[in-house]
Parts: structure tokens; C-alpha cells; sequence
């Protein structure tokens, strides 16, 4: 199966929920499943990570933090030191 790359870049007035219907689309997997589109996310304007976590509507970076690695098995740093980003 070949890797399709998919990338988004996020502007404002974009909504978390537009993200979130893009990466449903595109079939994001479990981390254990082998992946059908490599899934990254642009800014124009990196932010850093507590500042990121509260402009999706989470209440701070522990929040992102727990929840990414729930979801994902590694902490958003973690994870992107080992997948890269854009």
C-alpha cells in the first residue's frame, strides 16, 4: 500500500472542528495500525504548545498533553521528534 501525504494549513478563522472532520476524512489510525496517509498540520505562525493547546479549546498544555497521549501513546513532543513534522 502505498503513503499518501496529506498536509493542512491551518488559518485563522479555521475551527478545531474543520481540523477534526479533515483528519476523520483522511483516516487517522491507532498508532499500532499502519498508516494509509501521513497526516501533518502547518501554521503560519507556530505557536508553542500551551498557547496551541487553549486556541483548540482545551483548558492548558496538560490537557493536550494527556489527551495526545492517550490517543497516540506519546506526548506531542515525543511523537513528533520521532514521526518529524513539517
Amino acid at each position: 500500500m502505498s503513503l499518501h501525504r496529506v498536509v493542512a494549513l491551518v488559518t485563522p478563522p479555521q475551527s478545531p472542528f474543520e481540523l477534526a472532520c479533515a483528519s476523520e476524512v483522511f483516516g487517522i489510525a491507532p498508532p499500532d495500525a499502519p498508516p494509509r496517509h501521513d497526516f501533518r498540520v502547518c501554521a503560519e505562525h507556530p505557536r508553542p504548545l500551551p498557547t496551541g493547546a487553549v486556541r483548540v479549546g482545551l483548558a492548558s498544555a496538560v490537557n493536550l498533553r494527556r489527551r495526545f497521549r492517550t490517543r497516540f501513546g506519546a506526548t506531542p513532543g515525543a511523537y513528533r521528534r520521532t514521526f518529524g513534522g513539517i
